[in-house]
């Protein structure tokens, strides 16, 4: 992990909700219902996150070929899958807000 957000107050649980990932060059921003997040790394609170490609090293670990990923997390449910679903995922140019 190399950052995390703040559980959301109020946060309905029980819908669907809409999540934008932004990730250019070496920095990744997220919308949630159109809301841009805030982030912890380092120490830091921010709504850009660094995400330097550590895997050209050294050593060097291998090539991202321009990919990324998304972790849903269960805060009350420590290691175990908390039930996330995520439907009518698109992997697009993100469009201005």
């Amino acid at each position: 992990m190399i950052a995390f957000s703040r559980a959301i107050e109020d946060f309905d649980d029980s819908a669907f909700h809409r999540l934008e990932v932004e990730a250019k060059g070496e920095s990744l921003r997220v919308w949630l219902d159109s809301k841009l997040l805030d982030f912890e790394q380092g120490r830091k609170v921010g709504n850009v996150v660094s995400i330097p490609p550590a895997w050209e090293g050294p050593p060097k670990l291998g090539k991202n070929d321009g990919t990324t990923g998304i972790f849903f997390g269960a805060e009350d449910n420590r290691n175990l899958i908390g039930g996330q679903q995520a439907k009518n995922l698109r992997v697009t140019r993100r469009q201005t807000l």
